[in-house]
């Protein structure tokens, strides 16, 4: 912490609060666990298989380039504030295949996921899609806070417990830095004045509206340390007015850094500023709500503070992708001679390919034009077989199934698998949502040795509840099992009387019957 602050007994009360305030934002994650995630917080944009398999690619040519430059070591991969699981999940699969295509092996990397509620490493302890990877110790699950002490960032964690002095560590911070401690500056009469976080409430209802900023009863912040105070500088001589400094994402890096001999490798996704000169914070500091208080990272700082303290580098996105994109530090080295590391990421982040790529696949899960399946499902391909495209295209995929004479020209199979291997459980109703598109598509195509088997799952995860028994129904009545299909679409209708669907189907088995 020596680095980044000099906190003393008269730690000024603006910076408590400012802590206090971003400390409220953690205690809100920690007391609502996984349910944080469910659909309160926008968590698709990093939780998907195609993300994921770009992600396993930067790491395993990171990984490549450093067993051919000589290491001999273990990797190991920190997830902070990992939410569901999701993202890491996805991402373990696609690298362990990419390691089995590339004759790496996949035990040479530990994943540890972290997070600061219990709650939710409990989840992940029991999580069905991890079983497999923790189980062989490929996933292990750790306890990660960072609070404030004194108004400054601190890291806690049982990972300091670990011996990893000769282990290369490589941080994935997916919407993560956004949220962390984060002190707001404004440039006045050339000298930077730290603002006091606000949070006025309604008179009327007592909710939150917009946050306010207030200038603290000082001319300067003396308690930063001499390498945020150069930031700083350099900020104020490009005239930059508005100035939010990472100092969570700092501590982080700083404490990541001194974990390991090697150096340290930080791969961030997020929203954030990479040159404040063409694309800068304004009053407001691009602190919103989305579910929770967040605001774009300083990108520029972090380089700079990767630079100047922990003498190392960066990899900065171009200043217009600032809605989502990449950045990448690297601790304790200047200039590493690894080519294909370099090709590997560098490449991605200057291209602004995580930018391009959040739009497009946004647009082409919602994409109705296709004029047959072959098309239909060459879409769904380039998606990589996204649970959430097939949502968004269950009933446009239907109408299409039902109208092909025949799918002898589509790999239906092969489409179902990709779909199952990243379908992930959690007791939300998006999960839930997901598995019964799954079920309904594959009913469709007529794989009913498939439903009837991934009906057992669904009721192992989710229950027998109304979807599971009117499924149940269409799959035994389109086998003519029209006993098994009555029952299950009375059942249905004890949960759901108002189905028209059931009553349908039910007044056609008992005159079938």
């Amino acid at each position: 912490m020596s680095q980044l602050s000099t906190p003393t007994a008269a730690t000024p009360t603006w910076r408590l609060r400012n802590a206090a305030f971003w400390d409220g934002v953690r205690h809100q994650y920690d007391k609502r666990d996984i349910d944080a995630w469910d659909d309160s917080v926008p968590y698709e944009v990093t939780n998907n298989p195609d993300f994921a398999e770009r992600c396993a690619q930067g790491v395993l040519h990171y990984v490549i380039s450093c067993q051919a430059d000589g290491f001999q070591g273990q990797f190991t991969v920190l997830e902070p504030g990992a939410g569901l699981g999701q993202f890491c999940y996805l991402f373990i699969s696609k690298l362990h295949a990419l390691m089995n295509i590339a004759g790496v092996d996949p035990s040479c990397l530990t994943y540890i996921l972290c997070d600061q509620s219990e709650q939710t490493r409990d989840f992940w302890s029991e999580q069905p899609q991890l079983q497999f990877y923790l189980k062989r110790e490929y996933i292990k699950i750790e306890p990660f806070t960072l609070d404030s002490h004194q108004g400054f960032a601190k890291v806690t964690s049982a990972i300091d417990d670990y011996d990893l002095r000769n282990n290369r560590v490589i941080l994935l911070a997916n919407y993560f830095f956004d949220s962390l401690l984060q002190q707001p500056y404004r440039l006045i009469d050339g000298v930077y004045v730290p603002h006091e976080i606000g949070k006025p409430r309604s008179q009327i209802n007592k909710k939150l509206t917009s946050l306010s900023f207030k200038p603290a009863n000082t001319a300067c912040d003396d308690s930063i340390c001499g390498v945020s105070q150069r930031i700083l500088d350099e900020f104020a001589e490009r005239g930059i007015e508005y100035v939010l400094m990472p100092e969570g994402a700092m501590a982080v890096i700083q404490w990541l850094d001194q974990l390991s001999d090697h150096p340290a490798l930080i791969i961030c996704h997020d929203k954030g500023f990479s040159d404040l000169s063409q694309n800068a914070y304004n009053a407001t500091y691009h602190i919103i709500k989305t579910g929770q208080y967040a605001s774009c990272v300083n990108f520029q700082a972090l380089g700079r503070y990767t630079e100047l303290a922990l003498h190392g580098s960066c990899m900065l996105p171009s200043p217009y992708d600032s809605g989502f994109t990449c950045a990448v530090f690297h601790t304790k080295v200047r200039h590493e001679a690894l080519a294909g590391f370099r090709v590997g990421l560098e490449y991605l982040v200057q291209s602004g390919h995580s930018f391009v790529r959040m739009y497009s696949q946004r647009y082409l899960s919602r994409y109705e034009l296709a004029e047959d399946l072959t098309g239909l499902f060459a879409v769904l391909r380039e998606l990589r077989f996204s649970l959430h495209a097939l949502v968004e295209q269950k009933d446009f995929l239907i109408e299409k199934l039902r109208q092909a004479d025949c799918l002898d020209h589509i790999d239906i199979d092969g489409a179902l698998d990709a779909f199952w291997q990243h379908y992930y459980f959690t007791p939300h109703r998006k999960s839930q949502t997901q598995l019964i598109a799954l079920l309904e598509v594959a009913l469709h195509a007529k794989r009913y040795v498939y439903v009837e088997d991934k009906l057992a799952d669904y009721a192992s995860w989710h229950g027998k509840d109304y979807a599971f028994k009117k499924i149940s129904g269409d799959l035994y009545f389109i086998q003519s099992d029209f006993a098994s299909a009555a029952y299950y679409f009375t059942e249905a209708m004890n949960d759901n009387p108002d189905c028209d669907h059931c009553k349908q189907y039910l007044t056609h088995c008992e005159s079938l019957l």
